[in-house]
C-alpha cells in the first residue's frame, strides 16, 4: 500500500532534510498507520512525534521524530496517489480516450476515475465507481470541490451515454455529496440529438433547484474525430446547434444569477468560434473555474494581451509619446516570425496580433495547423501532433522564419502527444523554433523576440500533464494540510 510513497524531493533546512531523508527513500508507514496518499501522510504528519518506516537501497530505516506540532517535514512526493489511480469502468460513447491512435505514450490510454485526482488536479470523474467508504472520507476530509462529468440527471439518458448501469449511482453519490456540503464542477458533453434540448432543459433546471453546491456547469461539444468507433448517434454539432446552446446558456444565466447570484452555467469557447460569434465579456465567467475545460481561455487571452498592451502604451505615453514609440519598434526582432496555432484560436490570436502590429512594425504571420492525427474537427492546440506540425511547416514558406510554438503542445516532460520533443522537431525541420507561454501577456511579451521560454531544456517547457490539466489546477501542499487540518 505504501510502496509507491517515492521521495522526490527534499526541502532544504527541512525537518526531513535534518534527519537524513533523501530523495528516492520510500516511506512506508507513519507511526504504524500504512499510507494511501497525500491526504493521510498531511494528516498525520500533524503529531509533535512520528515514526517513518522508511526503505532506503533495499534496507528498512526507522526514524522517531521530534517536531513543532504542524509543522511540515519538507517531503515532497514523486505522485500524489501511493495505492495507485482507480480506473474508469465507464463505457461513455464518446469518451476521447477510446479516440486516440495507436502508437502513443501508454499514458494516454489510461482512463482515471479518482476522486483524488479530481480534487487535486481538476480531472472530471463520473462518480459511477465512487464506493460509500470513498463518499464518507471525501465528506469527511472536505475534499472540495470536485470536478464531475454529469451529462445529464436523467439516469436512462446518463446511462445510455456512460454505457453502464452504474450511471444512476454516480447520480446518487452526486446528490448525496451535494446534500453534505461538497462542491462540484459539472461537465455536460453536448452530444445533438440525445442530451441537449428538452434533455439539457430538465438538467439545468435539476441542477438549479434541486443541488444546492454546485459552483460551475461547463457545457463542452462533443468530439467525433478520424479514429471514433463508437455509437453512430453521436454526431459533431452544427453551427446551427451551437447558436442553440449558447442561446440556453445565456437564458439559464439569468435564470442562476436570480436564485445564485452568479451565471454559474458557460458554453465552451468552442462553440463561439462554430458559430463565429464574439466571446462573451469576462463577466460572463463569473471566476473562470473552468479554463482548463475550454471555457473562457480565448477571453482571459485577449483580455490579458490587451492589459499589457495599454499598460505599454500608457507608459509610451508618460515617457515621451511619439519618441518612446519608436524606441519600442526598434525593439522588433531582425528576423520575420511565424507562430503557430490550432484552428480555435486562430482569430483570438488574430485580433490581438493586429494590436501588436500597430506599436511594432515587423514581419509576423500565423499558423493555424489543422489536426490531421485526430480529424479536422479537433481544433484545439493542445491537441496538435508533432508530425501535424511539422507537416505543415514543411508546406509553408517559413524557411527564413523563427517558428513560435505554444507550451500547450508539450506536457510536463516536454513531448507533444505523439512523443516528440522541442529538440526533435528542430531537427525534422531545420528550423529556428522557440516555446513560448500560452498567456496573453506573454504572447504579446513573445512578439518582439523577449521572454520567449525556447532556451529552457526539453523537459521545463509546457506547464501540462498528460491529463490535459495544467499546473495551475495542482493543489499546493498548503491547500492539501488546510484540508486535513480542519479533521
Amino acid at each position: 500500500m505504501g510502496a509507491k510513497a517515492l521521495v522526490r524531493k527534499v526541502a532544504r533546512g527541512s525537518v526531513a532534510e535534518r534527519w537524513g531523508i533523501r530523495p528516492g527513500d520510500r516511506l512506508l508507514s507513519l507511526n504504524g498507520n500504512r499510507l494511501r496518499d497525500v491526504f493521510d501522510y498531511q494528516l498525520l504528519i500533524q503529531e509533535p512525534e512520528l515514526e517513518l518506516l522508511m526503505q532506503r537501497d533495499g534496507n528498512l530505516i526507522t526514524l522517531h521524530i521530534l517536531k513543532e506540532e504542524s509543522q511540515d517535514l519538507g517531503i515532497e512526493f514523486e505522485n500524489s496517489l501511493f495505492d495507485g489511480v482507480k480506473k474508469c469502468n465507464s463505457n461513455c460513447l464518446f469518451c476521447f480516450v477510446d479516440q486516440m491512435p495507436n502508437g502513443l505514450r501508454r499514458t494516454l490510454y489510461f482512463k482515471d476515475d479518482d476522486y483524488r485526482l479530481s480534487f487535486l488536479h481538476g480531472n472530471f470523474i463520473t462518480l459511477n465507481n465512487l464506493i460509500p467508504e470513498e463518499a464518507e472520507r471525501i465528506v469527511k476530509f472536505r475534499i472540495s470541490p470536485l470536478y464531475v462529468s454529469l451529462h445529464s440527471t436523467s439516469p436512462q439518458v446518463r446511462s445510455f451515454l456512460m454505457g453502464t448501469s452504474r450511471a444512476e449511482h454516480g447520480l446518487r453519490m452526486l446528490q448525496y455529496l451535494d446534500c453534505q456540503g461538497v462542491s462540484t464542477n459539472i461537465q455536460i458533453v453536448l452530444c445533438p440529438g440525445i442530451n441537449d434540448g428538452t434533455v439539457l432543459e430538465s438538467t439545468l433546471a435539476d441542477l438549479l433547484f434541486k443541488y444546492n453546491h454546485i459552483n460551475t456547469v461547463g457545457i463542452v461539444p462533443v468530439a467525433r474525430g478520424n479514429h471514433f468507433h463508437g455509437h453512430p448517434r453521436i454526431v459533431n454539432c452544427t453551427p446551427e446547434k451551437a447558436g442553440e446552446l449558447i442561446e440556453t446558456v445565456e437564458r439559464w444565466q439569468q435564470a442562476f444569477r436570480a436564485k445564485r447570484g452568479r451565471n454559474t452555467v458557460f458554453a465552451a469557447d468552442e462553440f463561439f468560434v462554430l458559430t463565429r460569434k464574439p466571446f462573451p465579456e469576462r463577466t460572463y465567467y463569473d471566476h473562470f473555474e473552468q479554463l482548463e475545460n475550454g471555457i473562457g481561455l480565448c477571453r482571459l487571452f485577449m483580455d490579458e494581451a490587451e492589459a499589457y498592451l495599454e499598460k505599454m502604451l500608457s507608459q509610451a505615453r508618460i515617457g515621451g509619446g511619439a519618441e518612446k514609440r519608436a524606441k519600442m519598434t526598434i525593439r522588433a526582432p531582425s528576423l520575420p516570425l511565424l507562430i503557430v496555432t490550432g484552428i480555435t484560436a486562430k482569430p483570438v490570436l488574430s485580433e490581438v496580433l493586429q494590436k501588436v502590429l500597430s506599436i511594432y512594425q515587423m514581419d509576423v504571420e500565423l499558423l493555424a495547423v489543422p489536426n490531421s492525427s485526430l480529424g479536422p474537427r479537433i481544433t484545439v492546440t493542445g491537441l496538435l501532433f508533432g508530425k501535424d506540425i511539422i507537416e505543415a511547416l514543411s508546406s509553408s514558406d517559413c524557411a527564413k522564419r523563427v517558428v513560435l510554438l505554444p507550451d500547450i503542445i508539450f506536457n510536463s516532460y516536454g513531448r507533444t502527444l505523439d512523443g516528440m520533443s522541442l529538440h526533435e522537431l528542430k531537427e525534422n525541420t531545420g528550423l529556428s523554433i522557440r516555446v513560448v507561454r500560452s498567456e496573453g501577456k506573454a504572447f504579446v511579451q513573445s512578439i518582439p523576440g523577449r521572454n520567449t521560454v525556447g532556451g529552457k531544456r526539453d523537459h521545463d517547457l509546457s506547464l501540462e500533464s498528460d491529463t490535459g490539466k495544467t499546473a495551475t489546477m495542482v493543489k499546493s501542499k498548503e491547500e492539501i494540510a488546510h484540508v486535513c487540518h480542519q479533521h
